[in-house]
């Protein structure tokens, strides 16, 4: 409500100006890194990093991927990395806002895409002197390893493109079992490498050699690895 008071003080007028607030062209807009689907449209990818655009100069911006239940905030690089939805395939969904200087919220951007990883495996067995090996490429590489497969020496590993090395199909670990019986884990400093040894009595393969992973992540920078097998999984 708007009031004017003349020199005269029984001259008063009053004016109400009823207004809304434009959350909608505060709403940031929301798209997929790379659709690597069929269409280019279509919202199907291997990589379910988000891209956030619209966002005005000064204003912040939070993020939610558990429908609402809870918030983060944005960083600075305008993008929810592909860790953020987990390492299984399916739908997925984000919520994003935009935060004025002011603190105002803008309204939630809804963004659904489906994730579909790149499944791939190699033949051959591979030994501790020449093992087998794998590039893992941008977006997520789902690496399945085969009974056959023995030793491995793989590159461009990356957490957040969401890349899994799957080991369901070798390694069974028993309802009341624990992993940590079945695998070791070394970490050398040197370009972080990561070594991985699945003992021969978690293997289901009548070839009863341990299995030998050597993972060197991309940028040789420090990150965890992610695994399933045959009763669960595991961050390393």
């Amino acid at each position: 409500m708007i009031v004017r008071s003349d020199i005269d003080p029984n001259a008063i007028s009053e004016t109400r100006v009823d207004f809304t607030l434009d959350k909608e062209g505060l709403r940031p807009d929301v798209h997929l890194k790379t659709d690597s689907g069929p269409d280019a449209t279509d919202r199907i990818t291997n990589d379910s990093t988000l891209v956030i655009d619209g966002l005005k100069d000064g204003n912040t911006w939070k993020y939610s991927v558990d429908g609402g239940a809870s918030w983060k905030a944005g960083g600075a690089d305008h993008q929810i990395a592909a860790s953020e939805f987990g390492f299984n395939d399916g739908v997925k969904n984000a919520q994003v806002v935009q935060t004025s200087v002011e603190g105002k919220d803008s309204a939630i951007r809804t963004f659904e895409f489906t994730h579909a990883s790149n499944t791939v495996s190699v033949a051959g067995v591979g030994t501790g002197g020449t093992p087998l090996p794998f590039i893992f490429t941008e977006g997520t590489d789902k690496l399945v390893v085969k009974p056959e497969n023995r030793a491995f020496y793989l590159t461009n590993y990356n957490w957040n493109e969401g890349d899994v090395i799957d080991l369901s199909e070798v390694l069974h670990v028993p309802e009341n079992g624990k992993i940590e019986d079945y695998i070791s884990v070394g970490r050398l400093e040197d370009y972080d490498r990561v070594m991985v040894t699945i003992n021969a009595g978690g293997l289901d393969s009548k070839n009863h050699d341990n299995l030998t992973l050597e993972i060197y992540p991309e940028g040789h920078r420090i990150m965890p690895v992610f695994i399933i097998y045959d009763g669960g999984e595991k961050v390393i």
